[in-house]
């Protein structure tokens, strides 16, 4: 697989683009496909197949050996964060899969931070980031604007008036389906340093139907919890519950999915979506924000099987 990086008015987007030899002459373009990409017949409607770098028009076009098909995946816009809600000096921002919050050591100019300071006018270093969210992982994330705002967020964090709910899709259901997690994370790189103490409640929303080849276990829709926040915390607690996110190879989630059927479920992220924060503003109406779920996830999800409804469902479950 290659990454295509263009540039445009919306920013940056990464196109996906896989490409497969044709081994054995004779075979229909969509027949070929379709042992390679489970959404092939959606692909050449939309355009994005190529055969020896010409658009194809039609899945009935015959093949021959040595051609080369490239299979580009949509476009995902990277750089657009959208502010949800602002409280003070507060920003509620929903991040998408595949920026970091902060700016990291490549320098990329699309962070969390810096996206939110343009969108607010605003210096970079006038906004803190509360919450972090993994660069595979999209949602709610909660930024302080001004050193009292910051000032505040630590403090009520402290106190536990800053509450978060994630939404995830897991291998299988953890045994038991409820409870907490509570494996101490080492933080560092090495092995040495000291593991610290976190904590995330976790809840069994739904299962999907569909079986996984060839574990033929049935996914599993979870609410999560975390009273600490501690680097990767929930995707390790899930691993370490013999029930890693899908798409989190990282901690041994996979990769890919092949259904019953035959056909495949390809994970190009980690089903990992902060999905509401909650503040206890001291003498307030408490501050709720939610941002939606992205749509890989729910497409995942309604491919497995799953009943659309849960994503309601799992947002006003309890730990």
């Amino acid at each position: 697989m290659t990454w295509r990086t263009d540039v445009g008015n919306g920013g940056v987007r990464t196109t996906r683009e896989r490409a497969f030899v044709v081994e054995a002459g004779g075979i229909r373009l969509a027949e070929f496909l379709a042992g390679h990409d489970a959404s092939a017949s959606r692909a050449i409607t939309e355009g994005r197949v190529f055969v020896d770098r010409r658009r194809a028009s039609s899945g009935d076009e015959l093949l021959a050996v040595g051609a080369v098909v490239t299979v580009r995946g949509p476009r995902h816009e990277r750089a657009g964060i959208t502010v949800l809600q602002r409280h003070g000096g507060l920003v509620a921002v929903a991040k998408p899969a595949g920026i970091p919050t902060e700016p990291d050591r490549h320098g990329g100019s699309d962070s969390v931070v810096r996206l939110a300071a343009a969108a607010l006018g605003v210096h970079p270093g006038a906004l803190h980031a509360v919450t972090r969210l993994d660069r595979t992982v999209s949602g709610v994330v909660l930024l302080a604007h001004g050193a009292a705002a910051r000032r505040d967020c630590v403090r009520w964090r402290i106190d536990g008036r800053i509450s978060r709910r994630y939404l995830a899709l897991s291998t299988c259901a953890p045994d038991p389906s409820a409870g907490v997690w509570d494996n101490p994370i080492r933080q560092g790189r090495f092995q040495s340093e000291a593991a610290r103490p976190a904590l995330t409640r976790f809840r069994v929303v739904a299962l999907a139907p569909a079986g996984v080849v060839p574990k033929a276990s049935a996914v599993a829709l979870l609410a999560l919890f975390p009273t600490t926040g501690r680097t990767h915390q929930l995707r390790i607690h899930a691993a370490s519950a013999s029930a890693p996110l899908l798409g989190d190879t990282e901690y041994g989630g996979p990769g890919r999915l092949t259904l019953g059927d035959g056909s495949v479920i390809r994970l190009d992220r980690v089903a990992l979506h902060a999905a509401r924060i909650e503040v206890l503003v001291p003498d307030e109406t408490p501050w709720d924000v939610s941002a939606p779920t992205p749509e890989p996830m729910e497409l995942w999800w309604q491919q497995l099987g799953g009943d659309p409804e849960a994503w309601s469902a799992a947002l006003e479950v309890n730990a």
